[in-house]
């Protein structure tokens, strides 16, 4: 994948996401073109004690935070530049889930060309 300037710092923005949220941890994440796909876990520890929001909206407080961020740079850098109003997410329940979902992101690149927004 040839990142954009706006991929570059999607992908520099994922990379440090622990950085600013203490209770987060990203396992695995690739930027495409047009979407992002990552593993966020959301935990407890002894740094992030006291300052994770409620399990019902942590992963949104981080989601919001990523796309905030993303767009300040394009906003800065004039690209025109634009997420969609939600995002899909998923609990991973088990091994067998987290090793399929691993997977997919892992093979995303590869399988762009197929892509129905490929152009």
């Amino acid at each position: 994948m040839i990142y954009s300037p706006i991929g570059l710092e999607a992908k520099r923005c994922m990379e440090t996401l622990a950085s600013h949220y203490a209770y987060v941890k990203v396992s695995l994440f690739v930027i495409m073109p047009n979407h992002v796909h990552a593993i966020i876990c959301i935990r407890e520890s002894a740094d992030a004690l006291g300052c994770i929001p409620t399990v019902r909206t942590a992963l949104g407080v981080v989601v919001g935070g990523y796309k905030q961020a993303v767009t300040r740079y394009a906003r800065r850098n004039n690209i025109e530049f634009g997420w969609q109003s939600r995002y899909h997410d998923h609990i991973i329940r088990n091994s067998h889930d987290g090793n399929r979902i691993a997977e997919y992101i892992e093979n995303n690149v590869a399988r762009w060309a197929n892509d129905c927004f490929y152009e």
